[in-house]
């Protein structure tokens, strides 16, 4: 210890820190420490106080925003006393400026004293509340909604809170518009909404009725259990490059959206639910029933400028919906990575045998469906018909179709569809028509050329067997339908009940192709513990199958088929004599000539030592 005997701090205590020749005031170090925690708990409470000031702050300001439009939109109407004497007015925080000419809307043209039109100075987005919105979701807000549509064109609308509407006729959204919702924002539709005096007639709350409308986060609440008529969400019509960007659509009685003649459409990751159905009454209009829908008029040619190809609708959800979840008619189409679940729930639909798929797509050449999932449908799983006409170049990639009332996969009334990379089990939950395959072709039309690949369909063995085939052709060829030209190629067909692939129409040979051929090769399949019908056929790993069915005597058939040692091909005519001629390489070459079959004769092939050679039949 040392003590100071002289200068300011004489008589004070120090210590000399070890190791050095500093010395210390032990304490004022503990005067320091102790000041040093004192203020970190000011600190603190600091931080606290001002956390507590910025929510007070932010509700002041809500509260004040709120007033301030309220108080605003009293205060538009004292510019009706001003005139462009008075120069530039400060109102509803913004400027106005007079101009000599205008027609006034109520929000941001505003008629002045002296003739002239008072116009809002907007550096931002429009807001229904600068028409007078309350955006309380209990006023009625109808008349703003509809000023500031019509005010949007070439403009940006920011919609923020919950808005009442109860319109007497459709509103209509102007041409290159932006519409946007953020926080609370939606359209909530108010009950016993008319459009019209027919209950049952179709009827749009929205319509796009011009080009380059977009719709973001768009929120639409139908209130279908409070209505007494059919209406639709949004309905966009002749309407190029329209845009609906994550919208969610909620109980309507009709289409959540359609869109039809719309070339260019994007619907990216849609929420559509319990649409197309109105309370208490049955008699369900396909024709408005579908949660969402993007079409075209038969009657266009490509030369219309509103022929809508390339549509594509992309993600999200539709589910709970009356008839089918997503319904689409447009060539050079795409749906792809949309979830259908749980459609056709429509009381005509419960109580007939008719059933609803998640995804329908019809009359739309080139079209692709891939990467969907469509599951506990009452219907199928994706459906590509009826059509008028055959529907060339349909691919169907990639999805998930799986406890679905009767197919996963349906394909009717199309030519070269290619149905490949899917996986549909335990479907068949309701059998319609017959239909509780995994896939299925031609069961109410014509198919003209398919290739079936790498495929995937089972049944689940926990729960009882549903799925009839893993491949089921030709299901009712009668009538005049008919498929011919099928391959089935690299497909696992597991686990179903009756077996691989068959058909219940016996009247046609092996019941899988009314003309040309059918190809079955390098499938894995097998049977459970069931009679295989007569006339159907089981696969195993090596066995290859081509039935060849000519439409007239003297037919001749070329093909190739390439082997792996040890495949067996069995070639069938299930009708007239037909000439089966190999080409060059390692073809069915059958001792290097054509081979002619009679009607009913077969002939087995084995590839041996790379070429294959006929081991039995005629």
């Amino acid at each position: 210890m040392y003590r100071l005997m002289t200068g300011a701090e004489a008589g004070q205590v120090w210590e000399r820190v070890a190791g050095g020749g500093v010395l210390r005031r032990p304490e004022l170090e503990a005067a320091a420490a102790t000041d040093v925690q004192e203020a970190r708990d000011l600190a603190q409470q600091a931080d606290g106080r001002a956390a507590g000031a910025q929510t007070l702050a932010e509700q002041a300001d809500t509260k004040a925003e709120r007033a301030s439009n309220a108080l605003g939109n009293l205060h538009l109407s004292t510019l009706n006393t001003r005139s462009q004497a008075d120069g530039p007015q400060f109102v509803d925080g913004n400027r106005w400026v007079w101009q000599p000419g205008g027609t006034p809307n109520g929000g941001t043209v505003v008629s002045a004293a002296d003739g002239g039109m008072w116009m809002r100075e907007v550096s931002g987005a429009l807001t229904p509340e600068m028409f007078g919105a309350a955006g309380d979701g209990v006023t009625d807000d109808t008349a703003a909604i509809i000023a500031v549509m019509a005010a949007s064109t070439n403009q940006v609308v920011e919609y923020r809170r919950p808005y009442l509407i109860k319109p007497t006729s459709t509103i209509n959204v102007p041409a290159s518009s932006t519409h946007r919702m953020s926080g609370a924002g939606r359209l909530i539709l108010g009950a016993n909404t008319q459009l019209g005096t027919d209950a049952m007639t179709l009827r749009y709350v929205l319509t796009i009725l011009t080009d380059d409308v977009h719709l973001e986060n768009w929120v639409m609440d139908g209130q279908r259990t409070l209505q007494t008529h059919r209406l639709a969400g949004i309905v966009a019509y002749n309407a190029r490059r329209p845009r609906l960007v994550r919208p969610r659509l909620y109980a309507w009685t009709g289409f959540g959206y359609l869109l039809q003649n719309c070339p260019g459409a994007l619907v990216d990751d849609a929420t559509v639910t319990d649409c197309g159905m109105m309370p208490g009454m049955a008699g369900e209009d396909p024709a408005a029933t579908a949660g969402g829908a993007v079409g075209m008029d038969a009657n266009l040619t490509p030369a219309d400028p509103y022929y809508a190809a390339g549509c594509i609708v992309r993600g999200g959800t539709y589910s709970y919906n009356g008839l089918d979840g997503l319904s689409m008619s447009t060539p050079g189409g795409r749906a792809e990575g949309i979830t259908a679940l749980h459609n056709g729930q429509g009381d005509t639909v419960q109580s007939l045998s008719i059933g609803a798929a998640g995804i329908y797509y019809l009359a739309g050449a080139d079209t692709t469906i891939t990467g969907c999932t469509a599951a506990y449908n009452s219907g199928n799983g994706i459906d590509t018909g009826p059509n008028s006409s055959l529907v060339p170049r349909v691919k169907i990639l990639n999805n998930t179709c799986f406890s679905n009332g009767s197919a996963g996969i349906q394909a009717d009334d199309v030519a070269g569809v290619v149905i490949e990379g899917n996986t549909c089990f335990n479907n068949g939950q309701r059998g319609f028509n017959n239909q509780k395959a995994g896939i299925i072709l031609a069961s109410f039309g014509q198919v003209q050329g398919a290739t079936i690949r790498n495929n995937r369909c089972y049944d689940d063995q926990g729960n009882a067997q549903t799925q009839t085939w893993g491949l089921g052709v030709g299901t009712s060829l009668t009538g005049g339908f008919s498929i011919s030209n099928l391959l089935i190629e690299g497909n696992d067909f597991a686990g179903n009940k009756l077996g691989a692939i068959g058909s219940d129409a016996p009247s046609a040979p092996y019941g899988l192709v009314t003309s040309g051929y059918i190809s079955a090769r390098r499938n894995l399949g097998h049977l459970p513990n069931a009679v295989l019908p007569a006339g159907n056929t089981a696969l195993n790993p090596i066995n290859e199958y081509m039935f060849i069915t000519p439409q007239g005597a003297g037919s001749t058939i070329t093909f190739i088929t390439p082997g792996r040692q040890g495949d067996m091909l069995i070639l069938k005519s299930l009708g007239n004599t037909v000439t089966l001629k190999a080409t060059g390489g390692n073809l069915a070459l059958m001792g290097g000539t054509d081979k002619a079959l009679g009607a009913g004769q077969t002939a087995t092939l084995l590839y041996d030592g790379g070429a294959w050679s006929q081991v039995a039949g005629g």
